[in-house]
């Protein structure tokens, strides 16, 4: 216990730094991953004006609910 008091201001933004990487991460990811999915939707068939259209509705859709939600969190 008293191990941890000593090193309670270290602990405190470690844990900072976890939650902004956290988030960070989250959002490159979803941006990262956008040329494989592309790839996976043309393996499938599908026509590049119908992967236009979802990618579209996905950043649409992330953009409204997130703004949403965000601001529901927030109160």
């Amino acid at each position: 216990m008293l191990i941890l008091l000593c090193h309670w201001p270290l602990l405190v933004q470690y844990n900072l730094v976890a939650e902004i990487f956290s988030v960070v991460d989250l959002a490159a990811t979803d941006w990262l991953q956008g040329p494989y999915i592309y790839a996976l939707y043309d393996s499938y068939g599908i026509s590049t004006h119908d992967i236009e259209r979802l990618f579209v509705a996905g950043y649409g859709s992330s953009m409204v609910f997130g703004t949403i939600v965000g601001s529901v969190a927030d109160k």
